[in-house]
């Protein structure tokens, strides 16, 4: 049908390697990275095909699952519970259909919750004290612009449909 297409995605995770200044001389290597994520869709003159469930027509996986709405982030995570690889590579997460002659849009979110940001030294033998760690987690978690609801919006991407 001409009206329905499939939702494909493709999402790529890191860590992100940094230095932080500890006094005037010293540098603090570290990683940052996101424990958690969600992709939260919003739909605009269109709809997952009546019928069907988002997330029900996909082969389960053990990185991505849907619950109440939005596609949970749940790894891969090969070191310090931070998501880092691919969760998903082109793979269907749904077939939507066109419901209106206006032009369809269909938007999907990543976000997280303010305290999935984590830092972690690079070097596991570094004597950082929980309570500093803690603090800088902190300090880097309220920089991050939140939403009302508190959740940080890492990424956005659209999908129009062109009038022809």
């Amino acid at each position: 049908m001409l009206d329905t297409f499939q939702l494909r995605i493709s999402l790529s995770l890191a860590q992100y390697p940094d230095e932080i200044q500890v006094d005037g001389s010293c540098a603090l290597s570290v990683r940052i990275g996101l424990k958690e994520a969600i992709l939260l869709p919003s739909y605009e003159n269109c709809q997952p095909i009546h019928g069907t469930r988002l997330g029900e027509e996909v082969m389960p996986r053990s990185n991505v699952s849907f619950k109440g709405g939005a596609w949970h982030i749940n790894g891969p995570c090969p070191r310090d519970d931070h998501l880092e690889g691919e969760p998903l590579g082109q793979e269907a997460l749904c077939t939507v259909r066109s419901n209106s002659t206006e032009s369809a849009n269909l938007t999907l979110m990543l976000r997280s919750r303010r305290k999935a940001l984590e830092v972690v030294p690079e070097d596991p033998e570094t004597d950082l004290s929980l309570l500093k760690q803690k603090i800088l987690q902190l300090f880097l978690q309220k920089c991050q612009p939140s939403d009302t609801d508190g959740f940080i919006t890492w990424g956005r991407g659209s999908l129009r449909r062109r009038h022809t």
